[in-house]
């Protein structure tokens, strides 16, 4: 029986309202690549779970399931083997009443070396609108010049959603990107995927990092609140005292 060598196993948890959802991602290299993908429910309530696998610009999907709470669901997809040297991202969602839990894994093809160039994606807490910051440190004799690309559950956007970077040899470089947290829960941490692609000697490279958003309201952001309801308070005590003296009149 030949052996088959599991090359990445990427866990990626988001904490979310209820029902929550765990999702897994292991890829399989060899001769016949494969992924597959699990998730959990981790809520109070049955949901419905549907995933999606973006891989060398084809798009994969599964069957909907439903899952009760605490059930968990496998799918398998079968990759085309990489057709040059390197290691390629394998991106997959598993879409759900609460969103897109996304879950970045690498899968090596022939010949692939390690990669030189090392990531680390920092994020601080956030309102509506936040930033992260891919840091790339090169520790390699050669500059990596590549793309940046971020992979983000549903409920947060970023445009552009990919820009070009570049690491000198020996140095490193900061990549500052927007995101639009406008439509997530306070309170909830979703987790970003950074995705760092370049060449090297005929040889593509793919370094990813991950890291949660703590998502948070602004002190400012509740004065209009705070403004509005002093204002029906007020409103309500001069319409009280506008009735206690038509009373008095009558």
């Amino acid at each position: 029986m030949r052996a088959v060598a599991l090359v990445a196993l990427v866990v990626a948890r988001v904490a979310t309202a209820a029902p929550g959802l765990d999702v897994e991602a292991e890829v399989r290299a060899g001769e016949a690549p494969g992924l597959r993908l699990a998730a959990r429910n981790t809520g109070d309530e049955v949901a419905g779970a549907t995933p999606e696998v973006l891989y060398r610009h084809q798009t994969l999907r599964g069957d909907l399931v439903r899952l009760a709470p605490g059930a968990r669901h496998e799918w398998s997809f079968s990759l085309p083997p990489p057709e040059e040297p390197g290691t390629f991202p394998v991106t997959a969602r598993v879409r759900w009443p609460g969103g897109a839990v996304p879950v970045v894994a690498v899968l090596a093809g022939p010949g692939a070396p390690p990669s030189e160039v090392v990531a680390t994606l920092d994020a601080e807490p956030m309102s509506r609108i936040g930033s992260v910051r891919l840091r790339l440190e090169n520790r390699g004799a050669r500059a990596a010049a590549g793309r940046v690309a971020l992979v983000l559950p549903g409920e947060l956007r970023t445009e552009p959603e990919s820009q070009p970077a570049e690491v000198p040899a020996h140095g490193e470089t900061t990549v500052p990107m927007t995101l639009d947290a406008s439509r997530a829960r306070l309170g909830t941490r979703p987790v970003v995927w950074a995705v760092f692609e370049y060449e090297a000697a005929g040889v593509h490279h793919t370094v990813v990092a991950k890291s949660d958003v703590l998502v948070v309201v602004q002190e400012g952001e509740r004065r209009p609140l705070v403004v509005g309801g002093t204002a029906l308070v007020l409103a309500v005590a001069v319409l009280a005292v506008a009735l206690r003296r038509a009373a008095r009149s009558r």
